[in-house]
């Protein structure tokens, strides 16, 4: 019964909605609504466009000036970099708002000209409130793209604040049609012993997916106020963020659970009665979301870690319940399920110390002086800027090869993922050093000694017994 109600109040508003917009007045008012953001658009492009060149111009101005200076880039001018600094987000904010700006200013102007002819401009105000709105969100999203990355903003705006924009303005325009609490508590049908509402579904739905995503924008904000303004380090910091925001997510499934009816005896039935199916049918899934609770909790595994997984050496980011994405230095993305971390050997280049060893296979050929080309070798290293001076490098004598003697150049470097680029220009400083330094790199090769030969057959090849 409660039901049936329910759907007659939804019908009954949408009803009412129709009986508005059926209005002349109304009608008069939206056709002017539609026409002004369509010219505000339309103006917008072009104003957009003309700021970007005032900018160039201006910019390509302070090019030259800083030519005949004598200066050979304009952020090398603390004037010019100043003013860059100041000037490239005002011309991203200005972009932004643009369209808001002309569609508050032309619906002033309709507004007006409607007073003037003594028509109903209700809407018109409205619509102006909305812009306002509209105008101060774009200039929040220009303020982020400020002080934050601005892929994650880009990220976030899509997945986060439009949507939430778009169910702002809509709340906003039922509630002038209709009290929306009451509109909350519409009873839609039946459900697990009591009657689900419009607000309940809202909040279970559409509420619970902006409050997962708005938190990872909560964690990024935290992330990166706390790792400027502190010196904790940023894969402590981001781990327990990723606890911290998994804590608030299961506190609002359980909240909604609450909501619709499920209290914590009926969640344990329905969880015990698919338990064995669950089992069954998900368990890499509940495998790698207790090895991420693990990884999160035991820290073996943290967000900027640099790690090698089976051949792949990369950086680990976006630590989560269920997988580790690992950035290797090509820029190739590897999803990386979480048991493999609990499952096999993972090796941690900078779990606990971010220098690295870095070690350069040399063979010289038997005829070099050893103490000599040791010399070389930590020479080279000591030439190389990206070489630490502490620990001091080495280059002890590893063996003795089939045609070479074998040194280890050794030396520690600052950031792993430079790496290969350090390792192949000690190589190219090697080889230029040993050409200096007359010591030779011998290709394998491999001595053949002739022992004795074979005699030759025939008449012309028998000796008297002089050996003529």
């Amino acid at each position: 019964m409660e039901s049936v109600e329910g759907i007659q109040v939804i019908i009954d508003l949408f009803q009412t909605i129709i009986k508005f917009l059926g209005r002349v007045a109304v009608q008069r008012q939206l056709i002017a609504i539609v026409l002004i953001l369509f010219v505000a658009w339309y103006l917008s492009k072009p104003l957009a466009k003309w700021l970007g060149r005032l900018y160039g111009r201006w910019l390509e101005g302070q090019r030259k000036r800083v030519a005949a200076e004598g200066t050979e880039s304009v952020t090398e001018d603390t004037h010019v970099r100043t003013s860059l600094q100041i000037l490239q987000p005002l011309l991203q904010i200005a972009q932004l708002i643009a369209f808001p700006l002309i569609a508050i200013f032309l619906t002033s102007l309709t507004f007006l000209l409607f007073e003037s002819l003594g028509w109903t401009s209700g809407l018109l105000v409205d619509a102006s409130l909305l812009l306002v709105v509209f105008l101060a969100y774009r200039l929040f999203i220009g303020i982020l793209l400020m002080l934050f990355n601005q892929q994650k903003v880009f990220y976030y705006e899509t997945r986060f604040f439009k949507p939430l924009f778009v169910v702002i303005i809509i709340l906003l325009i039922i509630n002038n049609i209709t009290e929306l609490s009451a509109l909350a508590r519409v009873p839609l049908f039946p459900f697990l012993g009591g009657t689900l509402t419009l607000g309940t579904l809202f909040l279970a739905t559409i509420g619970l997916y902006l409050w997962i995503v708005g938190t990872g924008f909560i964690q990024e904000v935290l992330q990166s106020v706390i790792t400027n303004i502190t010196s904790a380090d940023p894969g402590v910091v981001e781990a327990s963020l990723i606890l911290f925001r998994y804590l608030m997510i299961a506190v609002a499934v359980i909240v909604v659970f609450q909501l619709i009816g499920i209290d914590a005896t009926t969640l344990a039935a329905i969880l015990g009665g698919l338990s064995i199916g669950i089992g069954f049918a998900m368990q890499d899934v509940l495998k790698n979301f207790m090895g991420g609770i693990i990884l999160l909790f035991e820290g073996t595994v943290r967000p900027g870690d640099w790690i090698a997984v089976g051949d792949t050496i990369g950086r680990a980011e976006g630590l989560s319940i269920r997988s580790t994405t690992l950035r290797a230095t090509d820029s190739i993305e590897y999803i990386v399920p979480n048991q493999e971390f609990l499952s096999s050997t993972i090796v941690a280049y900078t779990h606990s110390e971010p220098s690295l060893m870095i070690k350069v296979p040399v063979g010289v050929s038997y005829d070099s002086n050893v103490q000599e080309v040791q010399d070389v070798l930590i020479d080279v290293a000591k030439q190389n800027p990206d070489i630490l001076p502490l620990p001091a490098p080495t280059a002890p004598l590893q063996g003795f090869g089939e045609s070479t003697i074998d040194f280890e150049l050794r030396g520690w470097i600052e950031d792993v993922q430079y790496k290969a680029g350090i390792e192949a220009g000690l190589r190219v400083m090697i080889v230029d050093a040993f050409a200096k330094n007359n010591i030779e790199m011998p290709n394998n090769q491999l001595d053949v000694h002739l022992r004795s030969g074979l005699p030759e057959t025939g008449a012309d090849s028998t000796l008297d017994d002089n050996g003529r």
